[in-house]
């Protein structure tokens, strides 16, 4: 199963060439998402499912491994993830949408382009970005960011367990210093950085290997 980040949907993933065969939420809402999960699984006679969460969507996978263990197959992989977001800072970026929703994503999208993965924006820009601005309701943003207001990386239910991270070292939303600080106190977990890139290191070329690598393929 893919997970996508805030103001994105599975669209994100077009690009992706990984050897599986793909789980995509479409408009399903972040806190109802686990409980969708295995309702999805059920209806596809599947047992359990591997997890790649991107940036919103490692909160999310972390919700459905700590809730539903048994769905969960092989080594979760958590992308751009962040460890929490502070209050103030959710509140600030809903102000910003509440007034200028399209020049806020806009910004957003810029940011979530930085390192080697820059000239994405010129391409996007027009195409996947435009679609996300277009269509992106105020409603489902805001949604989006009262789950992120609470959302934590829970090191004590993580502790124990065989997952990992996959972070870009330019990352502007989620600077890679935060998940560095949390490495000691996960010993059970593989992290990998992508040099240079930012917060959509799913896009770089060395992807797929570092994927294959961590789920011993």
């Amino acid at each position: 199963m893919l997970i996508p980040g805030w103001a994105t949907d599975y669209r994100i993933f077009n690009g992706l060439d990984l050897d599986y065969n793909y789980l995509l939420p479409v408009n399903v809402p972040p806190n109802d998402l686990a409980d969708k999960c295995v309702e999805a699984l059920e209806a596809n006679g599947l047992e359990k499912v591997n997890l790649l969460g991107w940036s919103m969507g490692a909160f999310l996978a972390q919700d459905i491994l700590t809730r539903y263990p048994g769905r969960v197959t092989g080594r979760p992989i958590l992308v751009s993830a962040k460890t929490g977001y502070e209050k103030d800072a959710i509140g600030k970026i809903k102000d910003h949408l509440e007034k200028n929703r399209a020049g806020y994503l806009y910004r957003f999208y810029r940011e979530c382009c930085a390192g080697r993965e820059e000239g994405l924006f010129s391409s996007f820009r027009k195409g996947l970005f435009k679609e996300f601005i277009d269509t992106m309701s105020l409603d489902a943003l805001l949604d989006g960011l009262s789950y992120l207001s609470d959302a934590k990386l829970d090191i004590e239910a993580l502790k124990d367990a065989d997952i990992g991270f996959i972070h870009g070292t330019e990352d502007r939303i989620a600077p890679v210093a935060e998940l560095r600080s949390a490495e000691e106190r996960l010993p059970k977990a593989i992290f990998r950085y992508a040099q240079g890139s930012g917060h959509m290191p799913f896009y770089s070329t060395d992807f797929k290997r570092t994927i294959d690598e961590m789920c011993g393929r």
